[in-house]
C-alpha cells in the first residue's frame, strides 16, 4: 500500500512537471509569434524628441532647446538600466534617473539662466521616458504570462498613452482650479514639489552645495557597482551567481529598512523554495510574494 502510495505521488509530480514544462512552452510560443519592428522604437523616439524640442520651450521659455536635445540624448543611458533593474526588482527607480538630471541641468543653467525651472523641466522628460521604459518592460512580462502577443500589449499601451495624454491633464485642472494645490495646510498641500523645488534649488549652486564627500562617495559607489557587475559578467556563471547586484544592494537605501526586511525575507523564503522544488518556485514563487506584499500592507490598516 505504502509502495503504490509512493508511485501515485511520483507519477503526479511527474505530470505537474510536464504540465508546467508544456505551460512555458506555450507562453514562449505564443510571446515570439509576432514581434514589433525594430524600426518603430527608433522612429517613435525620434519623433517624440522633435516635438519636445519645439513645444517644450514654447511652454517653459527658460528651458531651451538644447537643454531638451541633450536630455533626449542621454535618457536612453537612464531608460536601459532602468527596464533591466525593473525586471530584475520588479521596481522602478525613475525618480532617481529623473533626481541626477535635476541635480545635473539646473546646474548647468545655474541661478542667472533660471535653473529650477530648467531642472524641473528637463527632470520631467528624464522622469517620463525612464518610467515609460520600465512599464513596457513590466506590461511584456504580464503578457507572456498570460499568453497575450506583444503587439496587443504594445497597442493597449499607445491607446492607454494617448488616454492618459487627455484625461491627464483634465484631472490636473480638476485640482488646480480649486486654488487648494501647494496650499501647507490644504487638502492638496503636494508635498513632492517643495522638495523638488528645493533640490533643484541646491543644483543651481552646483555641487558645492552638497555635503562634504558627498561627490567623492557618490563616485566612488558607482564605480564600485560598475566593478561589481563586471566582475559578475567576467566569472563562469557557476560562481557569477554568488556575487551580489548591486541594483538589489542599493534598493534597501533608497527605499527603507521596513520593505528591505520583507525583501530579505521573502529571497530567503525563495531560495529555500527553489532548492526544494526549482519548477514550482519559478511558477508560483510571484503569486505568493505577491499575497505575503498585501499580506504585510494589511498591518499598515490598524
Amino acid at each position: 500500500m505504502r509502495y503504490d502510495l509512493k508511485l501515485t505521488a511520483v507519477f503526479a509530480f511527474n505530470v505537474l512537471q510536464s504540465v508546467v514544462l508544456l505551460q512555458r512552452h506555450l507562453r514562449t510560443e505564443v510571446f515570439l509569434r509576432e514581434t514589433i519592428p525594430w524600426w518603430m522604437a527608433p522612429a517613435g523616439y525620434g519623433s517624440l524628441a522633435v516635438l519636445s524640442t519645439i513645444f517644450i520651450p514654447m511652454i517653459y521659455p527658460p528651458v531651451k532647446w538644447y537643454y531638451v536635445l541633450v536630455a533626449y540624448v542621454i535618457t536612453p543611458l537612464f531608460a536601459l538600466p532602468n527596464s533591466y533593474g525593473t525586471g530584475l526588482t520588479d521596481w522602478d527607480n525613475c525618480s532617481m534617473y529623473g533626481k541626477l538630471a535635476l541635480f545635473i541641468f539646473a546646474a548647468w543653467a545655474g541661478a542667472s539662466g533660471n535653473g529650477i525651472i530648467v531642472g524641473l523641466g528637463i527632470c520631467g522628460v528624464v522622469f517620463a521616458a525612464t518610467s515609460s521604459a520600465a512599464g513596457l518592460m513590466s506590461d511584456f512580462r504580464t503578457a507572456y504570462i498570460c499568453l497575450a502577443a506583444p503587439r496587443a500589449m504594445f497597442v493597449a499601451q499607445l491607446i492607454g498613452q494617448l488616454m492618459g495624454a487627455i484625461l491627464t491633464p483634465l484631472t490636473f485642472m480638476i485640482y488646480y482650479l480649486t486654488g487648494q494645490v501647494n496650499v501647507p495646510d490644504g487638502p492638496y498641500p503636494a508635498p513632492f514639489s517643495t522638495i523638488y523645488r528645493g533640490m533643484a534649488k541646491i543644483g543651481t549652486e552646483g555641487f558645492s552645495a552638497l555635503p562634504r564627500y558627498c561627490g567623492a562617495l557618490m563616485l566612488a559607489f558607482f564605480v564600485g557597482g560598475m566593478l561589481i557587475c563586471l566582475v559578475r559578467d567576467l566569472l563562469p556563471k557557476k560562481y557569477g551567481r554568488l556575487v551580489p547586484s548591486p541594483m538589489a544592494m542599493g534598493l534597501p537605501f533608497y527605499i527603507g529598512a521596513a520593505s528591505a526586511i520583507d525583501f530579505w525575507m521573502g529571497s530567503i523564503i525563495m531560495h529555500i523554495w527553489e532548492f526544494i522544488n526549482k519548477e514550482s518556485a519559478l511558477e508560483l514563487g510571484s503569486t505568493v510574494g505577491a499575497g505575503l506584499l498585501v499580506g504585510d500592507g494589511l498591518w499598515s490598516i490598524p
